[in-house]
């Protein structure tokens, strides 16, 4: 993965489920690439479905943040 991360030429960003097997490591992950991620509690692999308005407000924010309206 770390290779994929150095390669990808682009920001890495991730809206994830704090209640995975396999946890986020924002900080690990920032040291091969430009990522960054939003967490969300209380869902699990679906968190579009779970709970579409955080998924959605988190998606916003994402954008935002890159620079997208």
């Amino acid at each position: 993965m770390p290779a994929l991360f150095k390669n990808a030429g682009v920001p890495i960003r991730g809206i994830n489920s704090a209640n995975s097997p396999w946890p986020t490591n924002i900080a690990t992950n920032r040291k091969y690439a430009d990522y960054d991620a939003i967490v969300l509690q209380d869902v699990g692999h679906y968190p579009h479905l779970e709970n579409p308005a955080e998924f959605n407000a988190a998606l916003a924010r994402t954008l935002a943040g890159l620079g997208h309206r």
